[in-house]
This record gives C-alpha cells, sequence and structure tokens, in this order.
C-alpha cells in the first residue's frame, strides 16, 4: 500500500500546487473545498458467497472463518488495501492490484479454507486466468440441515491397547431424497493412530457424510467443489485442472476426543452404492457392472486431489450397484472419472457473441457451459456481455463435445432458472464458436445509469470519492444476494432489473456494509443515514444517484497517509 500512497500523494499535489521545501499536510491544501477525487488501485475480479447449501436457510453461516491460502495468497487484498480478508456477511471480495497482471501464464491460484460451528468445512479450489469477473457460491453444509442428496451417519466404537475391542460399522441413512448408502466398516484390533502415528485409544467418534450424484443441491455442496485444480495423477505426477463426473462423495472424519485420527494398522472397508443412471463418461453409457471407477482422496488443508487407485462396480445381494474398497488413511473420498479431452490454459475455446447491441447499453448475462446430451454442467456460470462481437474465453472445457450457452436468471444456485438457451455447438480447442443471441430479449427490465460517490470526513474540507465497488441485489421472490453491477469509478450500468419490482441493494466498500432497503424500481428519493439514493426514471431507463456515502477513517487515513 505504501507505493499507492506515495502515487495519491503525488497526483494531488500535481494538481493543486507546484511548491518547493514546504511540509504541507492534505488539511492545508484542501482547506476550504470539497475535493473530488479518484482513487482506483485496485479490481475485483472475484467475489466469494458463502452460503448455506439447503435453500430453507438464505443467511450464510454465522461466525463463518475464512483461510486463503496457495501460491498467490499474497497477490490479493480487500477492496480498501489489506490482505487480511474475511467475508462480510458472507460476500468477500478478492481485489488485486491493479499493475498485477493475471493471465494465461500468470494466473491467480488459491486455496479457499471456510469452516464455521456446525458447518461441514469446506475447501474450494480457484484459478484465474484473467481479469474477467467471476462470482464462485460456495455452499455449506449444515451438519443439523442436510441438503437433499446427503445424508450422514454418526457413532462411536471402543479401542483399547490391542485396537478397535470388536467390528464396528456405519452406514448413513436413506434420508433427504437419498437411495444409495455409504458405510464404512472398522475390523476387531484395528489400531488407530493420529498424525504422527502414535496409537489413540478410547472413544473413537465417527462422522460419515456421503453426498450422492441425483441431486443439483448435493453436487452443488461437494466440500471440495467438482473443478479440480490441484491434482496428483496415477504416477504421482501434477495434472492440469480437470472437472470430475462423479459417483459420489464421503467426507469421513473420526476422532479421539480432541485429536483427530489419520491412519490405521490395516486399512478400513468402504462400501458406496452407485446410481445406475450415472452415465460414465469414458464409455458413454450408463455405469454397468465391471467398469472401473477411478478413487481420489482430498486433503481438506492444502485442496490437493490424489489418485488413489480404482475400485470395480459390482452388485450387492440385494441387486443394487456398488463399489467396494480399503483405505489406510483418513481424507475425504471421491469416486471420480474426468473428461480425458479438454482444452487447457494453454488451448482455451472462446465464445463470441453475434448480437443486435452494439453499445454499452447491451445488457450482461450470467452463462454456463452445458452437455447437450446428458446436461451436465461445465465450470462455473460467468458474467458476459451481449454486445455484439464480445467474447469470453473458457479454459479446462471438455473438447470436442456438444454443448450449448444457457442464460441463467441469478448466478446462486437457489432461485436460479434457465432464461435462454442457445443452438447446439461443438467445441474445439483454440477456436472460436459464435453463439447467436438475437433471439434472446430481456424481459420488462430497465436500462439502469448510476453515479455512486462517497464522502471523506476531514478537518477541512469534504473529501468526494468515485469508488469502484461492486454492488448487489435481491428480491424478495429470492432472498439470495446477487451481484448486480460493477461500479467503475463512481458509474455503472445495468439491465438486470424490473420496472416495477422491488430490490434491496448492497454495496461493501472500505470494510463498510452499505444497505438500501425495500427500493422500488419508480421515481424516488430516499435517505438512509448518512446516505441518500435518487431514482429518476425516462422511458425505459432508470438515473440512480448514491451521493454521501460515508467511508471509514481508517479506510480514508490509509487512503491519503494519514
Amino acid at each position: 500500500m505504501k507505493r499507492h500512497i506515495i502515487l495519491a500523494t503525488f497526483l494531488l499535489s500535481s494538481v493543486f500546487f507546484t511548491t518547493t521545501c514546504k511540509d504541507l499536510t492534505l488539511d492545508s491544501i484542501t482547506d476550504g473545498l470539497a475535493l473530488n477525487i479518484n482513487f482506483d488501485v485496485f479490481r475485483t475480479p472475484l467475489i466469494l458467497h458463502f452460503v448455506d447449501a439447503s435453500p430453507a436457510n438464505t443467511n450464510s453461516p454465522a461466525n463463518l472463518s475464512v483461510r486463503l491460502a496457495g501460491a498467490d495468497e499474497n497477490r490479493v487484498y480487500t477492496t480498501d488495501g489489506r490482505q487480511a480478508l474475511q467475508p462480510v456477511d458472507g460476500i468477500m471480495e478478492v481485489s488485486v492490484d491493479r499493475i498485477d497482471t493475471i493471465t494465461p501464464d500468470n494466473p491467480l491460484e488459491l486455496t479457499v479454507i471456510a469452516e464455521a460451528p456446525g458447518y461441514l468445512k469446506t475447501v474450494q479450489q480457484v484459478i484465474l486466468y484473467d481479469t474477467s469477473f467471476q462470482f464462485r457460491p460456495v455452499n455449506m453444509v449444515s451438519l443439523t440441515n442436510l441438503p437433499n442428496g446427503v445424508s450422514m451417519a454418526q457413532g462411536a466404537f471402543t479401542t483399547n491397547s490391542s485396537g478397535a475391542s470388536s467390528n464396528a460399522a456405519f452406514a448413513t441413512p436413506l434420508t433427504n431424497g437419498k437411495v444409495e448408502r455409504a458405510s464404512v466398516t472398522v475390523r476387531s484390533g484395528t489400531q488407530v493412530r493420529d498424525a504422527m502415528g502414535s496409537n489413540l485409544s478410547g472413544p473413537i467418534d465417527v462422522r460419515m457424510v456421503h453426498f450422492d450424484n441425483r441431486s443439483d443441491e448435493s453436487l452443488n455442496a461437494f466440500p471440495g467443489g467438482m473443478i479440480a485444480n490441484n491434482v496428483i495423477g496415477p504416477n504421482g505426477q501434477r495434472l492440469d485442472p480437470l472437472q470430475f463426473v462423479t459417483a459420489g462423495f464421503i467426507a469421513l472424519d473420526m476422532f479421539a476426543g480432541g485429536t483427530e485420527v489419520r491412519t490405521f494398522s490395516r486399512p478400513i472397508e468402504i462400501s458406496v452404492g452407485i446410481n445406475p443412471n450415472t452415465v460414465n463418461p469414458e464409455t458413454g453409457l450408463t455405469v454397468r457392472t465391471g467398469d472401473q471407477i477411478p478413487i481420489w482422496s482430498l486433503d481438506d488443508e492444502t485442496g490437493t486431489w490424489t489418485f488413489e487407485g480404482e475400485t470395480v462396480v459390482e452388485r450387492n445381494p440385494l441387486g443394487q450397484m456398488e463399489v467396494n474398497f480399503e483405505i489406510d488413511h483418513l481424507s475425504w473420498w471421491n469416486l471420480d472419472w474426468f473428461y480425458g479431452n479438454r482444452c487447457t490454459w494453454r488451448n482455451p475455446v472462446t465464445v463470441r457473441i453475434d448480437s443486435d447491441y452494439e453499445d454499452f447499453t447491451a445488457p450482461t448475462a450470467i452463462a454456463r457451459l452445458v452437455d447437450a446430451n446428458t446436461g451436465a454442467h461445465y465450470g462455473w456460470p460467468r458474467q458476459i456481455s451481449l454486445r455484439n462481437n464480445s467474447s469470453l474465453a473458457l479454459y479446462n472445457v471438455p473438447s470436442d463435445r456438444n454443448l450449448r450457452l444457457q442464460f441463467l436468471s441469478s448466478a446462486s444456485p437457489f432461485c436460479q432458472n434457465v432464461i435462454y438457451e442457445s443452438a447446439m455447438f461443438s467445441t474445439a480447442c483454440q477456436n472460436e464458436v459464435m453463439v447467436d443471441t438475437r433471439n434472446f430479449q430481456p424481459n420488462n427490465q430497465l436500462f439502469v445509469q448510476a453515479t455512486v460517490s462517497g464522502i471523506c470526513r476531514s478537518e477541512s474540507a469534504d473529501i468526494k470519492v468515485t469508488p469502484s465497488a461492486w454492488i448487489f441485489f435481491r428480491d424478495a421472490e429470492c432472498g439470495y444476494w446477487n451481484y448486480l453491477s460493477y461500479i467503475n469509478r463512481g458509474r455503472f450500468f445495468s439491465n438486470r432489473l424490473e420496472l416495477g419490482r422491488t430490490y434491496d441493494f448492497r454495496i461493501h466498500y472500505g470494510n463498510r456494509r452499505y444497505n438500501f432497503s425495500d427500493i422500488p424500481m419508480q421515481a424516488t428519493t430516499i435517505m438512509e443515514g448518512d446516505y441518500m439514493l435518487t431514482i429518476e426514471l425516462d422511458q425505459g431507463t432508470a438515473f440512480f444517484n448514491i451521493e454521501d456515502l460515508r467511508i471509514p477513517d481508517q479506510y480514508c487515513d490509509n487512503l491519503f497517509g494519514r
């Protein structure tokens, strides 16, 4: 930040005075002035939104703690230039220095580790290859309010100097829409050990959470995500990022008091039921007995996926499909294929828009790629401008597959409807795909032009700041916050609002939250605290003017080096 403070001081001094040998303070050069500046040294290409994985709860987990690790944890900042990033109301804006270039040859790599009391730990890997904006929901699983497709088994067994005193088995129940079970068996005499290899004795608490592949809620809540960026392959080699095609996920944990169990003297047995409608991407057919499914373990501290072997699909005595395998250490376990041919960061697919919009009035869309045959989703939803000839590079997507581009009503997996679907196209690496969106017509949407300004209070001047930040909105029908638009140096445009509806708006700036509640899309002026919102309407255009946001003193002090 020191370099930016020096830069800001230089700009101020060059605008207002030229002097030598004078010790002038900010207050002295702004005495009697209302100073209007633009301090825009960070950009925010990534927002993480931490939410409960059950749609019945629209609140973010209480007492949420988020830790960033990975190769580039020191390249990211808060919007006011601090490196101690923590979410505010479940939203964490990840900013980078504007002079920091993010490219395929210099990507931004982060490991996001989120924890909250009563929730399953969540680990997500993030790689950004450019600065195009990404909004990533991080769905966290409440252990007392499990989402559909997820069930949990809990219990305990006893160990002594000879190991487990008897055979112990635990199986997940068929609740929350579950059809398949998962189970674990510890055989008598098995020693359980901590991370140092020391034997543990006494009661051993067991918690096993099984995620199926039938429910979107379950798939969206996988604690390690479906996109694997940090992957160790069969021969210990580092693999390119890949997207899993899952047959099920297990988060298995054991504890002796407050000590976590890590290894066993002999393997323990795992059994997982397999959904017979699962499509094996290696054959293109639904799974069959004799199919092999790769097994991957997830380190919940580093987000590293490691290949652990393969298991074979078979039928149990009831005629149901299942796999059985043994493990000698505890981590989280995923039964996954992945798409073999991918367009990596070296040779992405570029989507180019064909539309009737030719200028900045073009709407933006929340777009995702889906398999035209199976409906499987690839990657995360991305924001794309519908201005004619605009483009978006897509990395690590399957090659030589028939796909469609869908436009969504929300980036959040909840309240998310498909509002447009393109014609089918095929992917080829390093090629462009032209997507015709001329038939897409946003319904009853307003074109919004807006200005936003804040105030730094000084002893002798009010310093007007035109911020760069994201503005969020939600409506009563959904209840989940979603991004609206980027405020770029005090201005933003949007086509995401509808005439006659009522919304809440929120801005995070300088580690402070600004709320505007129950705002109708009609001409109005609203005073709320230290700031004011004015809306004017003119033939389908809404003019927003947000003034006098009170910027926190600490941020203002950092901004001007006071």
